[in-house]
């Protein structure tokens, strides 16, 4: 008699769709693995034969104790899995999520899917003028941005960055990038992408060049912000009224307008209300100092 050790083996099996309940029964056919010639007493070539498994989705109703003990062991591992699954899942911080997923979608680049993922990228880490640039950029646009900040992508996999300092890196290209396509194209950016630099910028951002020596000289997001608020108050003063009006606007989104002051007044008036600004910041700032002292 020939001896043959069974074979385990485990399959997963996923559904196009889940069984109705009461609905037509699903049959699954499992094939058994063909014999080898040794074991194959008929000498040709053997028909490996299999199963047919009918199953159906019914309500669970039986006074058996023991199919009710199997069906009861059998949900509760189901549960227990479920749990594990999930609180493993909880269990990851969200750098932690954020690193897990980011060589995928940096290795995604190369694959087609480009703009979904920059677009991750972007929003995981708060990236805002990449992730408008990734909106608003047509695909020629797009290709031609990850043709120009290549390298530094690729060193962006390395890179032990958190949240923040990804992000921040990624606005740095953009803006980088943006200042340089401006400087070598022909008439300079194209309006949709210049427009990416008036709304972060403000009246900046008609000077790309200076859009991206600012951020290369700040260290994150928070300070860049700054610096945009104080070089749009600067330009409150410039001779070009359009200049004025757009610097204006963008600190009036900002609530950070100096009182009294109107872009289109007179040359004295407006002088009179920017130093009337100047003045009042400066007490307060003596007034929080003296405060801090006391305490």
């Amino acid at each position: 008699a020939v001896t043959v050790e069974p074979i385990r083996q485990r399959e997963h099996v996923v559904l196009r769709a889940a069984p109705e309940l009461g609905g037509a029964p699903l049959q699954l056919f499992v094939p058994l693995a063909p014999p080898s010639r040794s074991t194959d007493r008929r000498g040709g070539a053997p028909h490996p034969g299999g199963f047919v498994v009918q199953l159906s989705l019914e309500p669970f109703e039986s006074e058996d104790a023991e199919q009710a003990s199997i069906v009861g062991a059998g949900v509760e591992r189901l549960e227990q899995a479920a749990e594990d699954l999930l609180s493993r899942t909880r269990g990851l911080t969200p750098v932690e999520s954020f690193r897990f997923e980011r060589s995928t979608a940096l290795s995604a680049l190369d694959k087609g899917i480009s703009r979904t993922s920059l677009l991750f990228l972007a929003e995981a880490t708060e990236a805002s003028i990449t992730k408008d640039l990734v909106l608003t950029a047509d695909e020629t646009q797009l290709t031609e941005f990850l043709d120009g900040v290549r390298e530094d992508l690729d060193r962006f996999d390395s890179d032990d960055r958190d949240l923040e300092g990804f992000g921040w890196s990624l606005e740095r290209l953009t803006y980088r990038w943006l200042a340089q396509r401006g400087e070598d194209r022909e008439g300079g950016l194209e309006p949709e992408l210049g427009s990416l630099l008036l709304r972060h910028a403000g009246a900046l951002g008609r000077f790309p060049d200076l859009v991206s020596e600012t951020a290369g000289e700040c260290s994150g997001n928070e300070e860049l912000r700054a610096r945009y608020v104080d070089e749009n108050r600067i330009l409150l003063e410039d001779s070009h009224p359009a200049t004025r009006v757009r610097a204006f606007d963008w600190l009036l989104a900002r609530e950070a307008v100096p009182a009294g002051y109107d872009p289109l007044d007179s040359r004295e008036d407006r002088r009179a209300a920017l130093a009337a600004a100047e003045a009042a910041a400066e007490e307060a700032a003596a007034e929080g100092s003296a405060k801090g002292e006391e305490q």
